[in-house]
């Protein structure tokens, strides 16, 4: 599927698993509340209102995408500008260490290869051209494919409403849904993560319901 497609090419693992545990809460907590707040709520009621919540905070996950880029892009301008302006040897080697410690940490040891690694640093800041913080193409499509993980990715919660007459049912499949895509999501992380899909399935599943329950009882 092209939104799939995009959605993979600008997004991390990461950040998709984040905002598909963030849509399922989020229409969760929005299924509870509607169905509390309204006397006689309606199929149509729970549509718009998950699309609606949903299309919200797809903007702002897709604009904190942004900014964060654009921070991180910034961290690293002004680390690369004091290596430049670096007076004597010890503060050079300090800020090149801070860039080293940022993209590898843990992953160079202690002695030669980590020194050798502090001397490239110190090489390609002082020779790099100087860049600017500001907000690039790739920055804005990553965010829309924040939007669309974040709306498009729970259309499926939201489908029984438009398909099922009886308000109840459709708040159970709803629900069941939810808790299906809880479980295939740790699947999946399990999978990738190194741990038993089966038992990180159920994991999620267990954490999802719970946050959506605090979510729930703080009023959001």
């Amino acid at each position: 599927m092209p939104i799939r497609r995009f959605v993979r090419t600008w997004l991390s693992p990461q950040d998709r698993l984040a905002e598909a545990i963030c849509g399922i809460v989020m229409v969760l907590s929005v299924t509870a509340y509607t169905r509390a707040a309204m006397e006689e709520p309606s199929s149509t009621a729970f549509l718009v209102a998950i699309l609606g919540c949903n299309a919200a905070w797809g903007l702002v996950d897709g604009g904190t995408y942004v900014f964060g880029s654009i921070q991180t892009r910034g961290r690293r301008l002004m680390i690369r500008r004091s290596l430049s302006g670096a007076t004597g040897p010890v503060q050079v080697e300090r800020h090149a260490r801070e860039v080293i410690e940022e993209s590898l940490g843990e992953w160079l040891p202690e002695g030669e290869r980590r020194d050798r690694a502090v001397a490239w640093a110190m090489e390609v800041a002082r020779s790099a051209p100087p860049e600017k913080p500001g907000v690039r193409k790739e920055d804005l499509l990553a965010g829309l494919a924040c939007f669309c993980l974040m709306f498009f990715g729970t259309l499926p919660l939201a489908a029984p409403y438009l398909l099922l007459r009886d308000l109840g049912r459709a708040i159970l499949v709803s629900q069941g849904v939810a808790v299906l895509l809880l479980f295939l999501l740790g699947r999946q992380w399990g999978t990738l993560s190194g741990f038993r899909p089966i038992r990180a399935g159920l994991l999620f599943t267990i954490i999802g319901l719970a946050l959506s329950g605090v979510t729930q009882f703080l009023g959001g």
